[in-house]
């Protein structure tokens, strides 16, 4: 086996720390889109008022602008972050899946170190430590 390279594998570690943040924000933005589609599709809202109602051309074209610079904004920042989550999954993806598993298990989902070790009778935290750095920076010289 190679040299470690504790640099990439650090920042792998830390990309990896939000994992669960990217997905859980890709579902908020995906709900923000689909929003603002349902907004731009033009359905109208059932008003109980006895007051009618003016239509006023320059504010809707304002909204509408302003709904399409939105939207836009936010297709963007989901690309943005899809790329992310992809970078992450794509290292995830061609590991072992029990390391996998670790790996997401230990970085990811944060579990304390000892806890694994003891579960997995693995005599020290720092043996665990130096499995998960080895199986991240394999992990990410497979993926290229």
């Amino acid at each position: 086996m190679g040299k470690l390279n504790k640099e990439a594998v650090e920042a792998y570690k830390n990309e990896l720390k939000n994992l669960w943040f990217y997905m859980q924000y890709l579902n908020d933005i995906d709900n923000d889109i689909e929003l603002i589609e349902y907004e731009m599709g033009g359905v109208k809202g059932v008003d109980y008022s006895k007051q009618t109602g003016t239509h006023n051309p320059e504010a809707a074209e304002s909204r509408r602008l302003k709904l399409i610079e939105e939207y836009n904004k936010l297709l963007k920042k989901r690309k943005e972050i899809e790329d992310k989550e992809k970078s992450v999954c794509r290292v995830l993806n061609v590991m072992k899946p029990e390391d996998r598993n670790l790996v997401i298990d230990v970085i990811a989902s944060r579990r304390r170190f000892r806890d694994v070790c003891k579960e997995l009778n693995i005599s020290s935290t720092a043996t665990l430590a130096n499995m998960i750095n080895e199986i991240i920076d394999e992990a990410i010289k497979k993926a290229g």
